[in-house]
């Protein structure tokens, strides 16, 4: 993050206010918390972190460029400062510029920019504010442009990039299991073991039916990424679908997306 490329920049003579390249950090640094106060959870966004303090605290530092730290727009912190009204936050996920946390009373507050609050307002949120959904969530995700609770009766709500992206996913009402989250969709591992995917569009230039129900085998494990998601089959199979053309399934870089499943090449007995 730029704080960490700036002060390695001063530490090696160089001035405040002189432009400089980034500086690699090759070994970890210690985060600075009052009375070395231990982490009970800790989350990235693309240039900040936030992390659940034992003193009851959610904490973040890094860029505040779009509001990140709860604070409104300004300076990055390179140290911890307390998001407000967030005590005693159960659970914690951050987006690219935005965070949630599930507080006390079920009560799910996000803070940052986008269209964080449920209504499908692209806005900055500061302090964090309670999302308009009901307050029955047990469990919370969040990454680039979407969140998504899952719910006691093991239903799902999302809300993101779209307005219409807010409420109920379709088809998704009950029995989910597993969630995973990715830029800008989202997919649900179901109950029988059946997947399910929505989101953004952004997959293929039509996206196929298969892209929201791919044919997999009864899976027990989902995960998602930028435009490819992978299971794990109850066969112990790994297998995943989507965009290629980093090599992220497995195969040879191409163009070619897939919209069903293909095996990983030589990973099998996976365990979860």
């Amino acid at each position: 993050c730029r704080w960490c490329r700036r002060a390695a920049s001063r530490a090696c003579g160089g001035s405040s206010n002189e432009p400089s390249a980034p500086v690699a950090i090759h070994s970890p640094v210690d985060v600075v918390v009052p009375k070395q106060l231990k982490a009970l959870q800790i989350d990235c966004g693309d240039f900040f972190t936030c992390a659940r303090l034992e003193d009851k605290s959610t904490r973040c530092w890094g860029r505040n460029k779009a509001g990140e730290l709860g604070r409104g727009r300004g300076p990055e912190e390179p140290r911890p400062v307390i998001v407000g009204r967030l005590e005693g936050a159960s659970q914690l996920s951050r987006g690219g510029n935005f965070g949630c946390a599930l507080c006390p009373d079920r009560d799910l507050h996000c803070w940052g920019t986008g269209r964080i609050i449920g209504d499908g307002v692209m806005r900055e949120i500061a302090p964090p504010t309670s999302v308009v959904l009901p307050r029955d969530a047990v469990e919370l995700h969040a990454n680039g442009v979407v969140a998504c609770t899952r719910t006691d009766s093991s239903g799902l709500r999302c809300w993101g990039p779209r307005p219409s992206a807010k409420g109920l996913v379709p088809e998704v009402q009950n029995g989910v299991a597993r969630v995973a989250v990715a830029s800008s969709h989202a997919c649900v591992l179901l109950g029988e073991g059946a997947v399910r995917c929505w989101g953004e569009d952004e997959w293929f230039p039509r996206a196929p039916k298969s892209f929201a129900n791919p044919r997999v085998s009864p899976a027990h494990e989902v995960v998602t990424g930028d435009a490819f998601a992978c299971v794990v089959t109850n066969t112990g199979k790994a297998q995943c679908w989507g965009r290629n053309d980093s090599g992220q399934l497995g195969l040879p870089a191409d163009t070619v997306s897939r919209p069903n499943p293909v095996d990983v090449p030589g990973v099998t007995e996976v365990k979860h």
